[in-house]
């Protein structure tokens, strides 16, 4: 399933796609105007996630949902200024082959 560019994210994101807890990629696009909960809900959701792409985010806090992504593969952190620092649940994810903190200048 992908959703086009013209859904707009930056109110809420489709219950439609909440619906689809198969969904193995998310990248986040430039217009998608994040918060914690929409991240937190975007993570919770979709617990097949194989990529997590977060990349251009504006979180200090890695949330601690991620650890439940047991399936993940690749998680993109870069490009986020303002994450400060990287949790040690991060080292649960068994599977997790690249963890992308590109430009994190924060860290």
């Amino acid at each position: 399933m992908s959703f086009g560019e013209k859904l707009d994210f930056s109110s809420k994101i489709p219950s439609v796609s909440l619906k689809t807890n198969k969904i193995r990629t998310f990248f986040r696009s430039l217009h998608f105007k994040e918060n914690e909960s929409s991240r937190d809900t975007i993570i919770r959701s979709f617990k097949c996630l194989r990529v997590l792409d977060l990349k251009f985010s504006t979180f200090e806090k890695v949330s601690h949902y991620i650890c439940r992504l047991k399936h993940l593969r690749y998680l993109d952190l870069s490009w986020n200024n303002d994450i400060r620092e990287v949790p040690n649940f991060v080292t649960r994810l068994h599977n997790l082959q690249t963890l992308d903190l590109n430009f994190c200048r924060s860290l």
